[in-house]
């Protein structure tokens, strides 16, 4: 399963992750009846490919937050 672009919500006892664009094998993550086991290794238990995150860290991006207003003109939140 390598070279998979693709986003996965972790959540892990104290702490929520949300990484994105992850490349990596995968080979680390166990399903158990329809879940992913917790990584028993060190941080998520995943391994990110640092060449390929420097390399798309250079790409330009053409994509800004959104900004929203309420119908009386105040700034709304996400």
């Amino acid at each position: 399963m390598s070279n998979i672009l693709c986003t996965i919500h972790v959540r892990v006892r104290h702490c929520i992750a949300l990484l994105t664009h992850v490349q990596s094998t995968f080979n680390t993550l166990v399903l158990d009846d329809g879940f992913v086991k917790r990584p028993t290794g060190p941080r998520l238990g995943i391994e990110v490919d640092e060449g390929y995150v420097r390399e798309r860290s250079q790409d330009e991006v053409n994509w800004y937050n959104p900004v929203w207003h309420h119908d009386d003109g105040r700034l709304a939140e996400w």
